[in-house]
């Protein structure tokens, strides 16, 4: 791959992160004051609003250069007016962040040895390509819908036109999220997946990785920086079946399920962490909802992250002696009432 094209898509995705960034002034994280919470916040309000434009476009049958320029139009709006009504507060928390910067000098040294390691991971993903079965649908739906201008009408596999929309991945449009991407990159969806992928949600794994760790280790550098570089070390080692996490974060990124598997579900974990903390406050439940949200873009995550926050309503039941009853009832009605929905949408 040309030098070029990887300093191009380095800029795009460092600019991507910025625009998640600055939108996530539009969610509960910016009481955090934490970059990589803004970062998330950004990322799942984003893919929680294409998740909604990327069905209407599916079902109304929308030509994809409509969802495209819709969604670049609202990403413009939201950045724009994140921008003009956070302008004080975001100066103040740049200069707050250059003041801790300044104090923690030393003890972010201690992330070094993970970063290195992650970016190895990085190098190895892009320069040493592998090609996966699945390629057939996701990279080919990518492609597919940027050749037709079109949004699940044709079948990646065959190029004939659909009879019926196909159920496993309706509800779960990440090809055409890749496909909006490539447009915006400027490079084949190929070259995205195999690629720009890897630079864009790699590193946010890890982001949400050093999330988990600042809950549990709150000012604790050195903690941190171990534990980072535990988790990147035991990824490496991952690959003792195709269905670990370790897998799909290391090799199969560009797939939606990677992304659910290895940056959403962790992430989802985390926030009810917070929620459990916060006494399940209402900015808390917002979080939650739009995670939920985000994760039905990628495959099956519309049954596994509502599921998962059941089954954590249910647990609470045993922990949470205050909210006993209430938290019961709502993890039951939530789990259940958001899958049997999506059941009957694939069954339809």
């Amino acid at each position: 791959m040309e030098v070029v094209s990887i300093v191009k898509m380095i800029l795009f995705t460092v600019a991507f992160w910025l625009f998640l960034i600055v939108i996530g002034f539009h969610t509960p994280a910016k009481r955090t004051k934490k970059i990589t919470e803004l970062l998330m916040g950004g990322m799942i309000l984003f893919f929680f609003l294409f998740e909604i434009l990327a069905l209407c476009a599916v079902f109304f049958r929308w030509k994809f250069h409509t969802l495209y320029w819709l969604v670049l139009g609202i990403s413009v709006v939201l950045f724009v007016s994140s921008i003009v009504q956070n302008w004080d507060f975001i100066m103040k928390l740049i200069r707050f962040k250059k003041q801790e910067t300044k104090k923690q000098k030393g003890s972010r040294l201690w992330y070094l040895p993970a970063v290195v390691l992650i970016v190895v991971q990085m190098y190895a993903g892009i320069f040493y390509t592998h090609i996966d079965d699945d390629d057939a649908f996701y990279v080919a739906t990518a492609s597919t819908t940027l050749e037709t201008d079109t949004v699940f009408q044709y079948n990646a596999y065959t190029g004939d036109e659909y009879e019926s929309l196909p159920s496993r991945y309706v509800l779960s449009p990440f090809p055409i999220f890749e496909a909006g991407l490539s447009r915006l990159y400027g490079v084949p969806s190929t070259v995205l997946g195999h690629t720009g992928m890897f630079l864009i949600f790699l590193p946010v794994a890890y982001f949400v990785y050093d999330l988990l760790g600042s809950f549990f280790w709150k000012n604790k550098r050195k903690e941190r920086g171990l534990f980072l570089l535990f988790l990147a070390w035991m990824n490496i080692f991952g690959y003792y079946s195709v269905y670990t996490m370790s897998t799909f974060l290391l090799i199969r990124i560009w797939q939606g399920k990677a992304v659910l598997a290895a940056v959403v579900l962790p992430l989802l974990f985390y926030y009810l962490l917070c929620a459990y903390k916060n006494e399940y406050q209402i900015q808390d439940i917002i979080q939650i909802f739009l995670t939920t949200g985000a994760a039905a873009l990628t495959f099956h995550g519309n049954f596994l992250s509502t599921d998962y926050g059941g089954a954590w309503g249910i647990c609470g039941n045993h922990t949470d002696k205050k909210n006993r009853n209430s938290m019961e009832i709502a993890g039951w009605m939530y789990s259940l009432y958001y899958t049997d929905r999506n059941l009957s949408a694939v069954k339809s």
